[in-house]
């Protein structure tokens, strides 16, 4: 007999349970509060009379306007024309059921 070996077989030889009340990750997620402090301060000083952060948006502006506006609005929705044939049979479902999805489908 041939005995499944992988990490997911509901095994517990490796596995201690957490106590009651106890968390599975007691440092939880880490912080980015700490990197976005310091980047938004690298981004606040002055270089050439401007903040980096204006010298970041006039680049944009001239050589990537698309990225500024990405940001500002979203991307622009982008349209998808499908054209599909299928014969699908769906286990215990009526051959007149199926029609009549498949009538539905095309006026969609």
């Amino acid at each position: 007999m041939r005995t499944n070996t992988t990490q997911n077989n509901g095994g517990t030889a490796n596995l201690r349970p957490f106590k009651k009340g106890q968390s599975g990750n007691p440092g939880g997620r880490p912080k980015t509060a700490k990197l976005a402090e310091l980047t938004r301060k690298y981004l606040d000083e002055k270089a050439g009379g401007k903040t980096r952060l204006r010298h970041v948006l006039e680049w944009l502006q001239k050589h990537k306007p698309e990225i500024l506006l990405h940001y500002a609005y979203g991307k622009p929705v982008e349209a998808v024309d499908v054209q599909a044939e299928s014969q699908t049979s769906i286990v215990g479902m009526s051959d007149e059921m199926l029609e009549r999805l498949r009538e539905y489908a095309k006026r969609l």
